[in-house]
């Protein structure tokens, strides 16, 4: 019922990641991702889990934008990898 959740909870997002707490911006990035058109939440949080060394969690969200059908599978995993290589917070 709020019209600024969704940017409240990227900003809140982006500031947690910015500020090393990956956890809890993955936590964030996971609720953003339950928004059909945040494809790009989904990679995100899927990124934070493999930061984390949660394999099986980022696998999940992987899986996750497969079963919506908006990217493939190779190529949603390939967006994460890159992703990952850019994102603060990696170790």
């Amino acid at each position: 019922s709020d019209p600024n959740w969704e940017a409240n909870h990227e900003a809140l997002a982006m500031m947690l990641l910015r500020s090393g707490d990956t956890p809890l911006a993955a936590s964030e990035f996971e609720k953003l991702s339950k928004l059909p058109h945040r494809l790009d939440a989904l990679a995100c949080a899927a990124v934070c889990r493999r930061i984390l060394g949660d394999s099986a969690g980022a696998e999940s969200l992987v899986a996750a934008a497969g079963r919506r059908g908006q990217m493939p599978v190779p190529r949603f995993r390939l967006w994460v990898a890159r992703l990952t290589e850019t994102f603060p917070g990696r170790r």
